[in-house]
């Protein structure tokens, strides 16, 4: 008898440390922090009783953050009314929510183009105008901050551009409100399916993971050469680049799929473009119907599915979820926030925490320099290192120290008579160096 209850007790033991409610909690009490927000558009907080609604909502589901949509200020574009916006604004900071005012950057004004410095001072300067006027505003929350869907290419100049625009605000803010967070709204790393990449404009990070994972998500060997890409850069968006730059507080990827795999996938693909970096993203989460102008879209209405995806994202160390949208004034019949309010409280939110993004829950990522890459444009290499550069002899997308080491070694472990004169030597070596000084 003794020995069974002994079993029992190790068994018992076993499920505690490897269940899945022990791995879904295991972010969340590392971090002491979990972002639960919303988008919130304005017929989620237009008249006294929408508040009052919407409030209650986020207050049951134990929400913590609130994307807020702009009132147009200064004469930058925003779609909610600037009464509606302080009378709510005010209602949340009350009930100690952590706030930010979400943005439209492409529409700003008419004709935005990220390339021109005078666009990216006028965005930097929207961003303090906003601080300005509400100084205990956690943060400016970045939408649009790309290019439209034109012909889906990669544009270095474009991407650049961005990534430009989104550091001239970041060192903006942080100049003068250390504590003030900065984010966005991104596209997904969904696989593009529909466009030709510009190999010379896909960003170096990219080209050294997709030589480190062979046979990953992304590849694709459609045509020998070209392989797929995450269908944020074809809006020429870069967030992995603002993330380990430590240019923006925290990216938020659109992804509101209904299709737990998919959802999983994405979470996947961001933790393994991050995983050297730690600072994971706030996942979106979709409740909001499907596009009409996309047949097979597969967004909706899944409030079992969307508790799915927060535990799934709180096994891989994730802190931040974000849903799209409450408040919305023309939900389908049959369908209620309340579904989702219950399903979330009774469920991976059953009790309060604080909010990651806060202006003073936690220190500002100290700005290092990040050493500049050199690099010649991209060419033909063999299929195991298919993004390897010209000089990068160890294939890990850089051309640097370690390819001279990378060529030491080969010459001092092999026999190689580069010179050709019949000898293996220091004639070799000096062959090797002078090779390596000219690229």
């Amino acid at each position: 008898m003794i020995k069974v209850k002994l079993l029992i007790i190790i068994f018992l033991n076993f499920l505690l440390l490897f269940a899945p409610f022990g791995s879904v909690k295991s972010s969340l009490a590392a971090s002491g922090c979990e972002t639960r927000g919303t988008w919130l558009n304005p017929n989620a907080f237009n008249s006294d009783t929408r508040r009052t609604e919407t409030l209650n909502k986020i207050k049951q589901a134990n929400l913590n953050t609130v994307f807020l949509a702009a009132y147009t200020l200064d004469g930058n574009y925003g779609w909610s009314q600037k009464a509606d916006f302080d009378q709510f604004y005010t209602m949340l900071r009350q009930n100690n929510i952590s706030v930010h005012v979400w943005v439209a950057n492409m529409y700003r004004i008419s004709g935005v183009d990220f390339t021109d410095p005078v666009e990216r001072t006028a965005q930097k300067n929207w961003a303090m105008s906003w601080f300005n006027h509400y100084p205990d505003l956690d943060g400016f929350h970045l939408d649009y901050i790309r290019y439209v869907w034109g012909d889906g290419k990669i544009y270095a100049d474009k991407m650049k551009a961005v990534n430009n625009t989104v550091e001239t605000i970041y060192n903006g803010i942080k100049s003068q409100y250390p504590n003030k967070k900065l984010s966005a709204a991104v596209f997904s790393s969904c696989k593009d399916y529909t466009h030709t990449e510009e190999q010379n404009a896909i960003p170096l990070w990219f080209k050294t993971w997709f030589n480190n994972h062979p046979n990953n998500y992304y590849y694709d060997n459609y045509d020998g050469n070209i392989h797929r890409t995450p269908i944020f850069m074809s809006v020429n968006q870069d967030p992995v680049t603002w993330i380990t730059s430590n240019y923006i507080n925290t990216v938020i990827p659109m992804q509101y799929t209904t299709d737990d795999s998919k959802w999983n996938t994405d979470a996947d693909q961001w933790k393994s473009f991050l995983i050297q970096n730690g600072n994971y993203p706030a996942m979106g989460l979709g409740w909001l119907k499907p596009d009409p102008n996309d047949p097979n879209s597969d967004w909706g209405f899944n409030a079992p599915g969307i508790v799915r995806k927060i535990n799934y994202g709180r096994s891989l160390g994730f802190t931040g979820f974000v849903i799209f949208e409450l408040g919305n004034a023309n939900l389908p019949t049959g369908v209620s926030d309340g579904d989702l309010v219950n399903a979330l409280a009774n469920g991976p939110f059953s009790s309060k925490v604080p909010s990651c993004m806060t202006s003073s829950s936690s220190p500002t990522p100290t700005r290092t320099p990040t050493p500049t890459p050199v690099y010649k444009t991209p060419t033909p290499t063999p299929s195991s290192c298919p993004f390897a550069y010209s000089g990068d002899y160890n294939c890990d997308g850089y051309i640097n120290e370690s390819d001279l080491n990378a060529l030491l070694s080969k010459w001092m472990t092999n026999v190689n008579d580069i010179t050709g004169d019949g000898k293996t030597n220091e004639s070799d070596l000096n062959k090797l160096l002078g090779n390596w000084k000219t690229i």
